[in-house]
């Protein structure tokens, strides 16, 4: 009588604050007490009702016939949240309930929906054409060679690092087949689409550790910055792209820093007001002076009443993200140019390839963990952990995260560096355990196999995690999988689409 997943109305109960909600079906009647398992979105919880209490609901009108994807993007439009449906059914409530509201459905995806005056909002065409503007002075820092401009566009906890290293380093890291698929793949279409690889840290090359190494000595990031557990290596060949996405909260730790090599590329910025529970409010529009150090280009979007940001990052560019640029703004990679020009020599195909650096949530808790315990007197490495504390953790399980922390401290390459001719900064050798750091570059690259292919037949033998090549539209980096490890994708709740 009552399908799975089924609209219904509550009706006849003694708590009258039940009466006419809606809830959804979401198990059959049960064989001995004939009750329904009903869940209530405007309460969030499931009850158990007989079946005199609820009567059927079936989608009427256009609203009925429309997919998931045109509800959402009617809601988005009128600038409602669509992160607290899961269901359809609660979906075409939602966009009927607006539309006996006042709210208009748009005509057109370009054009912003009209809304009654007795509704009381702003339609957002009107909310993007009074948005604050505010000019954005450059901060900007340098170590040698290395330009760092902190918050950029005045987006808090984006900075990016120009000129890290030299072009014979760039092309070396190109060139690294192990980090990236295969180029060009086949001929059936697939050379134009972005395509992707998961690389453990058991299948670093040894100029990853210099790589990660210099993230931090370059000054981009602090001295505790967290050493990454996974890399994602990523081909961009002509004309292809990436949609905005957030990364995952809830599997990735504290901060995403991604390596930009071989093409320079157009980094997009949205501001997301959906973000968390509670919607935020847009912040003021930059205005960009001239001189500022980085291309940057502002355009307001009428649909949302905010506004985006594209950044042009250049070759041998690093940036990261932290703060409420990993939480608050959604990124992208706008369209590579079909004939893209001051393409280097040894990059026939005009690829752009970038190196994306995360840590697995479960990973970082336990790198904070023992930073707090090696530096007790540091307030702010305490309030870190803290904060990463109260957020769940979803992906790597902690016994797999507890062989790579032992993994990181045992590697002999782990303290590796680039040496004053392959870097254009100045290493703060004060900070430094240079023997480590000596060590660490005088390890050859067959010994250091040798050790590896020891460590893991000793400490991975049962399993380990692999390095994978993700298809070009596959989600990679939400949260729950069922085979979650490190290396290994999944999808997240709220937090959908991948690496860039």
């Amino acid at each position: 009588m009552f399908p799975l997943n089924s609209k219904v109305r509550l009706k006849g109960l003694m708590k009258e604050e039940f009466n006419g909600k809606f809830g959804v079906v979401r198990s059959s009647p049960d064989e001995n007490t004939g009750r329904l398992n009903v869940y209530i979105p405007d309460f969030g919880k499931s009850v158990a009702l007989r079946s005199v209490n609820v009567e059927s609901v079936a989608a009427t009108g256009e609203v009925g016939t429309m997919g998931i994807k045109e509800l959402k993007a009617e809601l988005t439009s009128y600038g409602l949240a669509t992160s607290s449906y899961c269901e359809k059914t609660e979906l075409q409530e939602a966009v009927a309930q607006a539309r006996r509201d006042g709210y208009k459905k748009p005509t057109c995806s370009k054009k912003a929906p009209t809304i009654a005056p007795c509704a009381g909002k702003i339609p957002a065409a009107e909310r993007a054409k009074t948005l604050p503007r505010a000019v954005i002075a450059a901060k900007e820092e340098r170590n040698g060679n290395v330009r760092i401009i902190r918050d950029v566009a005045g987006i808090e906890g984006l900075h990016v690092a120009l000129d890290v290293f030299s072009e014979e380093t760039e092309r070396r890291l190109f060139d690294h087949q192990s980090m990236f698929p295969v180029f060009p793949a086949d001929h059936n279409g697939n050379d134009r689409k972005r395509q992707g690889k998961t690389v453990s840290p058991l299948d670093w090359p040894v100029d990853i550790y210099r790589l990660c190494n210099a993230i931090r000595d370059c000054g981009l990031v602090s001295r505790d910055f967290v050493f990454p557990d996974y890399a994602y290596g990523i081909n961009y060949p002509p004309l292809s792209r990436f949609m905005n996405h957030h990364d995952s909260p809830f599997k990735w730790g504290e901060t995403v820093v991604g390596v930009s090599l071989g093409l320079q590329s157009t980094f997009n910025m949205t501001f997301d007001q959906h973000s968390s529970q509670r919607p935020k409010p847009v912040p003021a529009m930059p205005i960009i002076p001239k001189g500022y150090g980085i291309e940057i280009a502002t355009k307001k979007e009428p649909c949302s009443g905010s506004f985006s940001v594209d950044i042009t990052l250049p070759r041998r560019s690093i940036y990261c993200f932290s703060g409420s640029a990993r939480v608050d703004w959604k990124h992208g990679v706008r369209s590579q140019p079909g004939n893209p020009i001051n393409c280097p020599h040894w990059n026939p195909h005009c690829l752009r390839r970038s190196i994306t650096f995360r840590s697995n949530k479960s990973y970082s808790d336990l790198v904070l963990k023992d930073l707090v315990s090696n530096n007790p007197g540091n307030a702010m490495l305490k309030q870190r952990f803290h904060a990463q504390s109260n957020i769940r953790t979803d992906g790597a399980p902690k016994k797999m995260s507890r062989k790579i922390v032992a993994f990181m401290k045992s590697n002999p390459v782990r303290d590796a560096r680039f040496s004053p001719n392959e870097a254009n900064y100045d290493v703060p050798s004060v900070e430094l355990n240079t023997s480590s750091q000596s060590q660490a570059n005088n390890v050859s690259d067959s010994q250091y196999q040798q050790w590896l292919d020891a460590y893991i037949s000793e400490n991975f033998r049962d399993s380990r995690p692999e390095s994978v090549i993700t298809n070009t539209l596959r989600n990679t980096h939400g949260g729950k999988n069922k085979h979650a490890s490190v290396g290994v994708e999944g999808s997240g709740k709220r937090y959908k689409s991948t690496d860039s």
